[in-house]
């Protein structure tokens, strides 16, 4: 194995350590920092750069299509702008191919995640200390976006 042939899988798994970083942070404080999702759109470089066929202008595309409607949700209140930056740079990695496997993986994480949300409502107290489990609490949607983002990185494998 050449320097070349480790470049693409060295980025792609710090790419998913930064969304691990981002998921973790969400738990915790319900912030997700700007230099995660640049970190992850600035590594799909190196990836691309060193993977035959990868298609910038799918891999953009999707992702300008996805920060787009995410903007949408953001204004209606339905995602946090953490969440859509995020989300839009896991679209970068993903492409029209993956696409799919990314927001299938994440809308069944984001069931989940609120699921073990209404659960973990119903069995706490009312003021419980933890956003996510007062009721009309913020979720951790990164946590849901990690989930899509798994099931993309195994589609690829």
């Amino acid at each position: 194995m050449t320097v070349a042939d480790a470049i693409a899988p060295a980025a792609a798994l710090a790419a998913l350590a930064c969304v691990v970083a981002a998921a973790i942070s969400d738990i915790r404080r319900f912030e997700i920092a700007n230099g995660l999702s640049i970190a992850i759109a600035l590594l799909v470089l190196p990836y691309g750069v060193t993977t035959p066929g990868f298609s910038w202008l799918s891999h953009g595309g999707v992702a300008l299509a996805v920060f787009a409607a995410g903007v949408g949700l953001f204004a209606a209140g339905w995602m946090g702008g953490g969440d859509v930056k995020l989300l839009a740079a896991a679209a970068l990695w993903a492409g029209v191919d993956g696409l799919p496997g990314l927001l299938l993986g994440m809308s069944i994480s984001g069931g989940l995640l609120a699921a073990i949300a209404v659960i973990g409502r119903r069995l706490v107290r009312v003021d419980h200390p933890y956003p996510a489990l007062r009721p009309g609490g913020p979720l951790p949607y990164a946590v849901a976006i990690l989930g899509g983002v798994v099931v993309l990185a195994v589609g690829r494998c």
